[in-house]
Formats: structure tokens, sequence, C-alpha cells
């Protein structure tokens, strides 16, 4: 497959249909190879990846596909500073459906616990920049691995406040 694909684009601009294609015969073999249930069998070129796990009450882990439905990078690939397209409203990392599914989990959860263990690197790099993370305005989306995710990633946000305080 890629290392670093947005939706139907591939990390160096191949046509769509040729991306499509190898991103089938790459949802396939891994479908094939992995311990993945029948509701992850792929569809062509798209497949169910993201999931839902239960650790009896305690925790509930919501793994995410932040590939198959995200937005391409504001600005390109690699470290950049937000600018006005991070912002827009309809820029997404996990799409509509993934992230009507995740807030419906949040909502009908009983665990003590909701996990959303990341897919993207989450704390700014040494290498990209020295400054502490709250210097760099400590938003998910202004962090290397996010940028331009942080506009459709609102919701998702607002809707994971702790329901109660940790002791």
């Amino acid at each position: 497959m890629e290392n670093n694909y947005a939706g139907d684009i591939s990390q160096n601009n191949d046509p769509v249909d040729v991306f499509r294609a190898r991103r089938a015969a790459a949802y396939r073999a891994y479908w094939e190879n992995m311990p993945l249930r029948e509701a992850c069998r792929p569809n062509g070129p798209d497949a169910l990846l993201y999931r839902r796990f239960q650790y009896g009450r305690l925790a509930q882990f919501d793994i995410l596909d932040t590939r198959q439905y995200r937005s391409d990078q504001a600005y390109g690939d690699g470290w950049q500073y937000p600018g006005p397209e991070t912002d827009d409203p309809a820029r997404t990392l996990t799409g509509d459906e993934q992230e009507r599914w995740l807030l419906d989990g949040f909502r009908a959860s009983t665990a003590r616990w909701n996990v959303i263990p990341p897919a993207s690197r989450l704390l700014a790099a040494e290498e990209h920049d020295r400054r502490p993370v709250h210097a760099l305005h400590g938003r998910l989306g202004r962090l290397p691995g996010l940028a331009g995710a942080r506009a459709g990633g609102g919701a998702a946000g607002r809707h994971s406040q702790p329901r109660r305080a940790l002791r």
C-alpha cells in the first residue's frame, strides 16, 4: 500500500484509478493475513477497519481508521504551520460515518474508561520544534501528523469530555 495516503489521494499523487486498484489488492492481502473478522472483508478499495473492543466494564477501546476517510494534509506533507485551510470545517480525520459511530459509542458506553489509541502521533517531535507543546498551541490539529485535521476533528473532541472526575 502506502505509508501516507488520505482517502483516494496517494502519497505520490498517482492517478485515482491506479491507486484504488493498488489499495484494493493491499486491503485484500491485509484481510487474508491478519486476524480480522468477516465483517472487515474488503469491498474493492474499501475496508471497514475501525473497530471497538470491550475489556469488561473497565474499558472500551475505539480503534479508528485515520487514513481511508481523512482529508489530505493541508499544505502538503511534513511539518507545516497552520493556515486558513487548516480551519476549513469540511476537513476531517475520521469522515462523517466513522465520527457518528465514535460519538454513538461514547454515548452508549458504560465503561469506566473510553480509550482511543492514537494512530497518528499526538505530540510534537523534537526534530520539528523544540518549543514546549503548549507553545505549539496544544491543539491536536496543529501538531505534526494531524496538520489540517483540526477543524473536522472538533466534534469528537467536544463530546469526549470526562463524565466524572478522576480521584
